[in-house]
């Protein structure tokens, strides 16, 4: 998220190891601050909307300075088409990852198709930054780039960088507000009952007010932000309850998790311990600078879970899991995360039966604790990722952890025969898209739609097995409407770039 500096930023000192564990919702700076879409448009109604409409400074700014470029219309609204258009016209101070990484292909005879002006127009900016006449290489747009991104969000050699993640999620909410079917989200809450949908600038929330839990927390995770970063420790974030939410006596303090908690659980045994403020998406899912990544640490996008399912087996084996494979393939991720409140087979929970911490210890189903502020806790979590690579193929992969205290720490989410069994078996499984949806449909989730934008045809063909890949014969796209796909296996047709 871009950094637009406040007398009221709490001061964190990235040289220290202990922290705030908390910080009061009346002290968050409003670059922090979520933005509440109460009433969307219909998908497809498109137009443009003020500029001002949009509460998030971070937003507001930089939606200026792209309605204020050379590819913008300069009437102070704003639209995904427009943003698009700003984006690919050369001259525009705004630049993500992913034109970087586009410029950086060209130097070494990669042709980056109807992108090609924009990326040379950022290969004149490294060599006027270089205040020199010898050939822009790869490595000095990567080290150009690189120094944008210490500090993002700010002018740097008349230069605007914000990571592609960034940009993704900021179009999305544009094109949630105007209508426009511009938007790659993960997923999209259509269940009825009470939700409040919040969208930060790297990640969006379906968040309950009854649970006090997101029903579906999404983002979108690129390879080419990590070229960029600066990588910073977690430790030195505090958590805390949402402004946007706080304003309308919704969401809880951080506070709630303390204690130690006991309880009977679906697994028939005495669950006892304290709860982490599990994330949803995840902190280092969101690569940028440290205190950007502050925005995961809402209470927003906390669901408790056990030491054991949070810090082993989902760290390790979800979270970690995807981003090596991400690095690894050189890939794009859509990603949505959620909770389940199943029973050990895998049936919905009754309501009555879900069990709520409400701080200090106290624990109970919600007729139990009655009116006092409390967090449901669930069963289970899951994730799905669809994954994008360079040659333009798809997958997806789902994961579901149990959320329990004496689950081994060690265990890693492996494919078996009948999920079921297997997470009976291990408390952790690999699922496909069809078998995900299905939990969720039985769940009462059915209107939680994943990779909504992602073509039938394409669907059809992974959603059955976990990790097949497929090659589109269609020209489509899913995470590059911000920018095209690099194609590595066409050599340029334009002169050698000086």
């Amino acid at each position: 998220m871009a950094r637009i500096p406040s007398d009221n930023t709490p001061k964190i000192n990235t040289e220290t190891a202990v922290e705030p564990e908390a910080v009061s919702h009346e002290k968050v700076p409003p670059q922090y601050h979520a933005q509440i879409v109460k009433t969307p448009p219909a998908s497809g109604s498109g137009g443009e909307v003020p500029i001002s409409e949009f509460t998030n400074p971070v937003a507001q700014d930089i939606l200026t300075k792209l309605d204020d470029s050379p590819g913008g219309n300069r009437n102070k609204l704003t639209s995904a088409k427009e943003i698009d258009t700003a984006l690919k016209t050369p001259g525009g101070k705004i630049i993500t990852s992913v034109q970087l990484y586009q410029a950086e292909q060209i130097t070494k005879g990669v042709n980056v198709g109807r992108d090609a002006a924009r990326a040379q127009d950022i290969i004149n900016r490294v060599k006027t930054a270089k205040s020199g006449s010898d050939p822009v290489t790869a490595d000095d747009i990567r080290a150009w780039g690189t120094k944008l991104a210490l500090k993002p969000g700010e002018e740097v050699d008349g230069t605007v960088y914000l990571t592609s993640q960034q940009m993704n999620a900021i179009k999305s909410l544009v094109a949630r507000i105007t209508g426009e079917k511009a938007s790659a989200i993960a997923a999209e809450d259509t269940t009825s009952g009470t939700k409040v949908e919040l969208y930060y600038p790297a990640m969006q929330i379906n968040y309950n007010p009854t649970t006090n839990v997101p029903n579906v927390a999404s983002t979108a995770y690129y390879y080419e932000d990590t070229l960029y970063r600066t990588k910073v420790p977690r430790k030195n974030d505090p958590f805390f309850h949402d402004p946007a939410l706080a304003e309308q006596k919704q969401g809880v303090d951080p506070a709630i998790y303390s204690g130690t908690y006991k309880f009977q659980s679906i697994w028939d045994t005495i669950q006892e311990g304290t709860f982490d403020r599990g994330h949803m998406v995840a902190f280092e899912d969101v690569v940028d600078s440290n205190l950007e990544k502050w925005n995961t640490m809402t209470m927003a996008n906390m669901h408790p879970q056990t030491k054991k399912s949070n810090e082993q087996v989902w760290v390790r084996g979800v979270e970690e899991a995807i981003r090596d494979k991400a690095t690894k393939d050189m890939s794009r991720m859509s990603l949505a995360v959620g909770p389940l409140f199943a029973d050990q087979d895998m049936n919905p929970l009754p309501k009555d039966q879900i069990n709520y911490i409400a701080g200090g210890g106290k624990t109970g189903k919600a007729a139990e604790l009655g009116d006092a502020v409390k967090v449901a806790v669930s069963t289970f979590s899951w994730k799905a990722m669809l994954e994008q690579t360079p040659d333009g193929q798809y997958s997806v992969t789902c994961y579901v952890v149990a959320n329990r205290q004496d689950l081994d720490g060690t265990v890693r989410p492996q494919r078996g025969e009948n999920f079921k069994e297997q997470l009976k078996k291990t408390g952790a499984a690999i699922l496909s898209l069809t078998e995900l949806e299905g939990l969720l449909q039985e769940q009462g989730q059915g209107g939680i739609k994943l990779f909504a934008d992602l073509p039938d045809d394409i669907r059809s063909q992974i959603a059955d097995e976990p990790g097949k890949k497929l090659k589109p014969t269609t020209d489509f796209q899913y995470l590059s409407k911000l920018q095209n796909v690099i194609n590595l296996g066409q050599p340029v047709e334009t002169e050698a770039v000086a």
